[in-house]
């Protein structure tokens, strides 16, 4: 059973959203005499018909399930501890009533997905991808300043150690799983990241260079980051270092672009 929230909620717009449902897609790929089913978040309505027609040449459409809050939980929002803690509740029997092998969850750190294990009596064998743990490592940037969130990061953390297999996007990360949480290193597994195919290196011809730097008025080299902007990117250190380079290199990127 694959938890898609990480496909669903505010990170399915970056990456760990296009991470989620290409790794999704391709277990689902490689499932061979295995069944696999898709569990759903009806707080994000909007999102199930996309998550369905991405799966459409792949599952059979009964394999995607959703569940659904009644409005007499959410009617205050999930994230007040009692309304949190009966999403989480009513989510665990939902997964505990389809009888599962494992259950693997794509996001448990999302901000606004409802995410726990081991708070119902039912014990669900549970693997989580593992991104990384930047709040708790810089906690004076990210916890400290904001106790509410703390609270809820810190909740968090706690369903995570009942996990049973982190499945790592980086060796970086599975170290961190290691060093910061206690996690034995046969726990703890590097899988790397899914990429859609799309994303690939291609040769561009000289026509199509000037016409793209004619559309975008790019009359000059560049450096572009595409990104976040807070602390964890490390765009303090990226202007640094660009500091440090030659000052014609400087120059050609950047101040003589600025200047025109």
């Amino acid at each position: 059973m694959i938890d898609l929230q990480g496909a669903q909620s505010a990170s399915r717009y970056r990456g760990i959203g296009r991470y989620s449902l290409e790794l999704a897609k391709e277990m689902v790929r490689q499932r061979g005499e295995h069944e696999i089913l898709i569990v759903l978040n009806g707080l994000f309505p909007e999102t199930i018909i996309p998550i369905q027609d991405a799966f459409k040449d792949l599952l059979p459409v009964d394999n995607i399930l959703t569940w659904h809050i009644p409005k007499s939980v959410f009617v205050q929002g999930w994230k007040g501890t009692k309304h949190r803690h009966r999403a989480e509740l009513i989510r665990e029997r939902f997964l505990s009533s389809l009888k599962p092998d494992i259950v693997h969850i794509t996001n448990p750190i999302s901000d606004n997905a409802v995410f726990s294990i081991g708070f119902s009596p039912s014990c669900l064998l549970t693997a989580v991808t593992f991104y990384d743990l930047i709040p708790l490592i810089y906690e004076e940037i990210y916890l400290t300043p904001n106790s509410k969130f703390e609270f809820l990061y810190r909740e968090k953390l706690e369903h995570l150690s009942r996990a049973n297999l982190f499945l790592a996007i980086s060796e970086s990360s599975r170290l961190e799983a290691v060093q910061y949480l206690g996690r034995e290193s046969g726990e703890v597994v590097n899988i790397s990241a899914a990429v859609d195919k799309k994303f690939k290196h291609i040769n561009v011809t000289p026509d199509i260079e000037h016409h793209l730097r004619q559309k975008f008025g790019l009359q000059h080299p560049f450096i572009m980051y595409s990104g976040a902007t807070d602390p964890r990117k490390n765009l303090l250190k990226l202007i640094k270092a660009f500091a440090n380079l030659p000052l014609e290199h400087r120059y050609l990127h950047i101040f003589r672009y600025l200047v025109q």
